[in-house]
């Protein structure tokens, strides 16, 4: 989904990374031939082709990168066909973004891995005073918390509703 990978290249780039986005499953094989990426975070369930297919075109170039797969609605089946092909990771959606983040950090601080270049203190957010308020409301508890802490990091104040009545 666009929005996600907008915001989630907005907030791993205010952690230091560079980042790079794909919304077809189809262009990932391409652009991971052409960049490749220390770390590659892959949703299991794309619009065009499933994440398995793209993790198996992934290991056809490189058999050992780092990949960190995520899924909303994965079964363990599918857990256990990610880790054959060897997944590094496979979270669960809904997660924090300091959870996927801590992920990024023990993939590249582990021994071999070249160190990334760093434009802001890796898990610190630029400085900035909260300037004005906004209201997220949205009935997915995932959605709501990555765009509070994507506003937040914005330099916004930010309160969450999960409905009308509520907000």
């Amino acid at each position: 989904e666009r929005l996600i990978c907008d915001l989630l290249q907005a907030v791993l780039s205010r952690h230091g990374h560079e980042v790079l986005t794909a919304t077809k499953g189809l262009d990932v094989p391409e652009l991971f031939r052409r960049h490749r990426p220390q770390i590659t975070v892959l949703d299991l369930h794309l619009q065009d082709t499933n994440g398995i297919a793209v993790l198996k075109q992934i290991r056809a170039v490189d058999s050992k990168d780092s990949v960190i797969m995520l899924t909303g609605g994965g079964t363990d089946e599918l857990e256990h066909r990610a880790r054959l092909l060897g997944v590094t990771d496979f979270l669960r959606k809904g997660l924090s973004l300091e959870t996927l983040v801590g992920a990024l950090d023990r993939v590249i601080t582990q021994p071999g891995q070249p160190a990334l270049p760093t434009r802001c203190a890796p898990g610190k957010p630029a400085e900035s005073q909260p300037r004005e308020s906004i209201l997220v409301v949205d009935d997915e508890p995932s959605v709501r918390d990555l765009l509070s802490q994507f506003l937040t990091l914005r330099g916004f104040r930010v309160r969450t509703a999960q409905n009308g009545p509520e907000a």
